[in-house]
């Protein structure tokens, strides 16, 4: 996860610029990114990326992005990760 931290504090906290993105896992791209749809988000195609053994769409935020990624390989790392944690969840 890429962020900015910014020098200036409110109180005791300090203020958190751009987040580059934050990665979830999910069992189905397409259904994951109907979801964020339905809640008024923009979410882009869906798009499979068969070098990295995911489908992957990203749903745009103001400040940041949220990457959906759904394993098409056996050998993906997120096929892994939803093994340990079959409901998904944040992978990075």
């Amino acid at each position: 996860i890429e962020c900015q931290v910014s020098t200036t504090t409110k109180g005791n906290m300090r203020s958190v610029g751009r987040l580059n993105h934050v990665a979830v896992a999910v069992k189905n791209c397409d259904s994951a990114a109907k979801l964020w749809k339905v809640l008024g988000l923009e979410v882009n195609k869906v798009d499979r990326l068969p070098e990295h053994g995911v489908k992957v769409a990203f749903v745009e935020l103001e400040n940041s992005k949220v990457e959906l990624l759904e394993p098409i390989v056996k050998n993906s790392p997120i096929n892994g990760f939803l093994d340990r944690s079959p409901v998904g969840g944040i992978h990075h």
